[in-house]
């Protein structure tokens, strides 16, 4: 196989494709799978690649039958990964033995210790825009993320933002009343 663009780059059945990349402290990879860039058969299943062996394995499924993942960020201080997803708008933080710790969803400010249980959820289709958090990013406390609003394909009234929320503790749970607007993206 000879790659030419970035469009026909597509890293295998093993990986799928994918856009969420992180590291965690022992230099192990975690990819998160994408529909950006057309189709994905396992939308839900983040992949970790062993540091040592280059091993491929399955860490984490989260509830998601199409629209797949946003991005994915490792925070060192409480040994997590919070990933973004798609298809219920929450933000997942990820123990790793791959459990799901909590959730976080921005547009009513839900936490979950453990699982969501949302009512027809997965149901394979993208939360609204406005709703469908991208980015994330840990940072001095603090969990960074960006929310979705308009696209060159979707103008909307309002334009992209990036929002934070403080963790509750050292143990990375977000709270929900620190929540706050950081910045508004150019329309």
């Amino acid at each position: 196989y000879q790659w030419q663009s970035s469009a026909d780059f597509d890293p295998g059945p093993q990986l799928g494709r994918i856009f969420g990349l992180t590291l965690d402290s022992a230099g192990n990879i975690y990819v998160a799978p994408t529909t950006v860039y057309g189709g994905n058969p396992n939308p839900a299943t983040i992949k970790r690649v062993d540091s040592k062996t280059g091993q491929i394995t399955d860490f984490a499924t989260l509830p998601n039958n199409g629209p797949a993942l946003g991005n994915i960020n490792y925070d060192c201080i409480s040994e997590t990964i919070y990933a973004s997803n798609h298809e219920d708008g929450r933000i997942y933080q990820i123990d790793m033995a791959g459990k799901i710790v909590s959730t976080y969803r921005h547009s009513d400010k839900d936490v979950t210790i453990g699982p969501a249980a949302d009512a027809g959820e997965p149901n394979g289709q993208f939360v609204p825009l406005g709703q469908r958090a991208w980015a994330v990013q840990s940072h001095a406390g603090r969990l960074y993320y960006s929310v979705w609003k308009e696209d060159t394909g979707r103008k909307g009234p309002d334009s992209n933002e990036i929002w934070s929320v403080a963790y509750a503790d050292e143990g990375g749970v977000p709270d929900p009343a620190t929540a706050k607007l950081e910045f508004l993206a150019p329309p």
